[in-house]
């Protein structure tokens, strides 16, 4: 059985020194970098560039697959008894400040290999979890129009299709409007 299948995504903060090659790995041409990065980021992609934003108050994360112990095959002490294995990286992105009480994704990107099993809801829905918790009530996000699987994805997890937003017109805005998930 594939570990991951078992595995649940926790965000820690990005480490450049460890998480930079994996990320770029994940964006092996120009297409790719353009989907994560958008048209005014400069390519070619590298390390250094994994923490720049074009805003510095940007927080980065790393999501990683966290194996419940139960189900890894570590013997302890390999691992304590009970506690949560984590995996490779599987996915990045960045929290942005965007107004008050207001926080944009961006760089949002998963590793190939677990593309298409729902951990980009999985990712996203961590994301805005970690915003709603540091009290955003809003949660926003730039898709290039023809990323269908992004704009599914993020439809999927709540975000509305706003149109074209006047401070980047290329990009399709989409919004989620935290306060609406709150219990009643």
């Amino acid at each position: 059985m594939d570990p991951r299948s078992a595995a649940v995504l926790r965000l820690r903060p990005f480490d450049p020194v460890v998480d930079a090659p994996a990320l770029r790995s994940w964006l092996p041409d120009e297409a790719a970098f353009r989907l994560f990065a958008g048209e005014d980021a400069p390519w070619p992609f590298i390390d250094e560039d994994a923490v720049r934003a074009g805003n510095p108050a940007a927080r980065a994360w790393t999501a990683v697959a966290a194996i419940p112990a139960e189900d890894a095959e570590a013997e302890p002490p390999a691992r304590d008894a009970g506690a949560a294995l984590e995996g490779p990286p599987v996915g990045h992105v960045e929290i942005v400040p965007d107004g008050d009480r207001a926080v944009r994704l961006a760089r949002i990107v998963l590793s190939p290999e677990v593309r298409g099993r729902g951990w980009g809801a999985r990712l996203v829905e961590a994301a805005v979890h970690r915003a709603a918790a540091e009290g955003a009530l809003r949660v926003g996000l730039y898709v290039v129009p023809g990323n269908a699987a992004a704009l599914g994805a993020y439809a999927r997890a709540g975000f509305v299709d706003r149109g074209r937003n006047l401070a980047h017109p290329s990009y399709v805005w989409m919004e989620r409007d935290l306060r609406a998930d709150a219990p009643r």
